[in-house]
């Protein structure tokens, strides 16, 4: 007779958000938060915000879409970042992680002081997109601008979408795919 074994659930991570996650983690969270049991690149489908990531605080789960990996390792940072903050919100602050509000504003604008980056209000559209909203035009450079080519996207700086042929998420920006060391940015 076979025991009833419960099935131990595999982590799902992506190294190179763990090692960004880790990295991101120290730097403004003085490294108090765990890695998420699933912390990967997938799809994310969130278009009445545009969004680039999602935290599920039930899960311990945290996503980044493909189309942020897409754009390049700093924009891709950026999008886990805002998560970040979606589950300092959560698991340290114990408050839900879904929203917007006054406790995601008050780690968002902590960390904006560090990067040199304005302070946002609570449930606006640059809460939502923290802090990408915030950032220069030239900010994430040649790799996001190459693959806002091939995807559809929307400038969060003005009210201009910008459409692409329908194909894959495939850049062959530098460091869309793969391992990268980071590097001599503000949050970075």
């Amino acid at each position: 007779m076979a025991k009833n074994k419960k099935k131990k659930k595999v982590p799902q991570r992506h190294g190179v958000l763990v090692d960004s996650f880790t990295e991101l983690n120290k730097r403004h969270f003085s490294g108090q938060l765990e890695v998420p049991t699933c912390l990967r690149f997938d799809k994310v489908e969130k278009p009445e915000d545009d969004g680039h990531g999602h935290y599920v605080d039930a899960a311990n789960s945290l996503t980044v879409s493909l189309e942020a990996r897409a754009f390049g390792p700093l924009f891709y940072r950026d999008a886990l970042l805002h998560e970040m903050i979606h589950q300092a919100v959560a698991k340290l602050d114990g408050h839900p992680a879904k929203d917007h509000d006054t406790h995601f504003v008050a780690r968002a604008n902590s960390i904006a002081d560090a990067l040199d980056l304005k302070h946002v209000e609570a449930d606006s559209r640059s809460a939502k997109q923290w802090p990408k909203t915030l950032r220069s035009e030239d900010y994430y450079g040649a790799a996001e601008s190459q693959a806002r080519q091939q995807v559809k996207w929307r400038n969060p700086r003005s009210s201009t979408a910008k459409s692409a042929p329908s194909g894959a998420l495939r850049s062959n920006a530098p460091g869309a795919h793969g391992r990268t060391s980071g590097g001599g940015h503000g949050d970075r």
